[in-house]
């Protein structure tokens, strides 16, 4: 018996051989003379390549075994599948086939690619469908943007789990196992088939943990990290935007970033437009955020959210990719205590990624109004309205109404107001550094300027009214039997809605403003209006106001 190695090419003598059948196998066997009659000659490494068919050549049946290549993407639907479950692929006009790989591959059982690009294999049939076969993992380069991806702002690339317990996401899937190990070349790619992901790449050769969905019963769903001793050059999380708009101006970046004792404090954020030259918001010379001082992520506490505005140097293009990369500043460690950054300091990417234009703008006074309060000066804060996307930063306000500017008052006051972008959050609670199961409510009141006018006035106003769907039923989360749907409309400085200064208006919906109208019988000149609340013990009161309108 002779062994050769595979891809040798041999010269066999026939003269002398034998042909007959092998009895066991019943395969047909040539049998040369004498061992000397097989001899190795020179070979010559052949690289096919691929011949490009469109869809109607390969559905011809022509090419059939043949090595054909065709411009494709994975169906929506199959993106949460293994290259082995011979998923369904479609051209960019919606022909659709096969791609059909075998599990013992060497590429079987990685995650289907989420781009486009090209596909190389055997043409053929497939369970009586047309079907291409790849050779290798290199037969599949898709990762380009897709034909009906690429996000569109704003955008929220979301970490919200299925369950209350660690496990899978809900808008996301990822392509390591929900548990420890390296996290070198894991991704967490959204289902919604735009392409947009996350990644990490940490130097550290010890202490890595890999991607793996976690609630922690903190409301905070998150992706813990570890270890980020290389310093920003070599250790950074990638955020991967393919783009389905052209950004053409300021765009804010809000995503949630905590850390243990030992992990760094202070970041440092970065952008590109070909993941090789890098960009930084200014200035440059400091760190772009950081975790306060001591306090350590952990007991469903300490989960912070960060807000980063953006104007691009560099062309952000439709069917182009926006990356963003957040790095470690310097050495200084969460905990402050002077040594060095662990190897076992963790980091937490929590709750959501959001991609936004700068918010502006410019709602017309209606005619005959006496007073007017669009709201058009806040504009931080995320939209509520993006619902359980935004997870644990459902409660992303932007600053107190103690602390806002004059055009952003525009006369107003008032306790616990916050901003949102385009309207006013009434009523607060605190979940950055307190756990869900000790959530406080803190009732807000809004209070208007004098309207100047007497007489009977006509109010109308919008409204809606919060509802936690960040966390899950069993989750133990205080708020979770929801905040009031109705509020209080008092009059200050002379007058009555229905014969008394104050109003109860209920029934607001938790998923859209609706409007709402009222008369002010007696006005005076210095007449105003309060909106606020009034829970009983342990009832929340969060609600939002928009579109103040005051008609004699």
């Amino acid at each position: 018996v002779l062994y050769r190695k595979p891809g040798e090419e041999l010269e066999i003598d026939l003269k002398g051989a034998v042909v007959g059948v092998n009895p066991e196998t019943g395969v047909m066997e040539v049998k040369p003379a004498a061992d000397d009659k097989v001899s190795r000659t020179e070979t010559t490494q052949v690289t096919p390549a691929a011949v490009p068919v469109s869809y109607a050549q390969l559905a011809s049946g022509d090419y059939e075994s043949m090595y054909v290549a065709l411009d494709v993407q994975v169906v929506v639907s199959d993106l949460n599948k293994l290259l082995s479950d011979n998923v369904t692929v479609q051209t960019v006009d919606d022909e659709r086939f096969v791609l059909c790989a075998r599990q013992a591959s060497t590429f079987g059982i990685d995650a289907v690619p989420v781009g486009s690009g090209r596909l190389c294999g055997i043409a053929g049939i497939y369970e009586g469908a047309y079907a291409v076969m790849p050779c290798t993992g290199s037969d599949i380069t898709m990762s380009s943007p897709r034909f009906d991806g690429g996000i569109t702002l704003p955008y929220v690339l979301s970490i919200m789990t299925k369950t209350a317990t660690n496990g899978d996401g809900k808008y996301i899937f990822y392509s390591g196992t929900n548990g420890t190990g390296s996290i070198e070349g894991v991704a967490a790619t959204a289902m919604d088939g735009t392409g947009a992901n996350i990644t990490a790449r940490l130097s550290s050769s010890g202490g890595n943990l890999g991607f793996r969905y976690w609630n922690e019963n903190s409301g905070h769903h998150n992706l813990p990290m570890k270890s980020w001793t290389g310093g920003k050059d070599k250790d950074y999380a990638l955020f991967t935007f393919p783009l389905n708009e052209t950004i053409d101006g300021a765009f804010r970046f809000s995503f949630g970033w905590s850390g243990s004792g030992s992990a760094p404090a202070n970041w440092y954020l970065s952008y590109s437009n070909d993941n090789v030259t890098w960009h930084t918001p200014v200035p440059t010379d400091e760190p772009h955020f950081v975790i306060p001082q001591g306090k350590s992520v952990g007991g469903g506490k300490n989960f912070f959210y960060w807000t980063i505005d953006i104007v691009p140097q560099i062309p952000l293009e439709r069917r182009g990719t926006l990356y963003i990369r957040v790095s470690p500043y310097d050495g200084t460690r969460v905990d402050r205590s002077g040594g060095a950054i662990g190897n076992g300091g963790e980091i937490r990417l929590h709750s959501c990624a959001v991609v936004e234009k700068v918010p502006a703008f410019n709602t017309q006074k209606p005619a005959g109004a006496i007073y007017f309060e669009p709201f058009d000066n806040l504009t931080t804060g995320l939209d509520y309205r993006h619902g359980d996307k935004l997870a644990g930063m459902l409660n992303f306000c932007g600053s107190d109404i103690s602390v806002w500017d004059a055009a952003a008052k525009n006369g107003l006051s008032g306790v616990n107001v916050r901003q949102r972008p385009g309207y006013a959050q009434i009523g607060f609670v605190e979940t950055q550094t307190v756990a869900q199961g000790f959530y406080t409510n803190s009732v807000g009141s809004l209070l208007t300027p004098a309207f100047g006018a007497s007489g009977t006035l006509r109010v109308s106003f919008d409204a809606m009214a919060y509802k936690n769907t960040s966390v899950h039923a069993n989750s133990g989360a205080k708020d979770m039997g929801g905040d009031l749907k109705s509020v209080i409309v008092e009059v200050i400085g002379g007058g009555t809605i229905d014969g008394a200064t104050k109003k109860v208006v209920s029934g607001l919906a938790t998923d859209a403003f609706n409007t709402y109208s009222l008369t002010i019988d007696g006005a005076t000149a210095s007449t105003a209006l309060r909106f606020t609340s009034e829970p009983a013990s342990g009832e929340f009161s969060r609600w939002f106001i928009d579109d103040i309108c005051v008609t004699k």
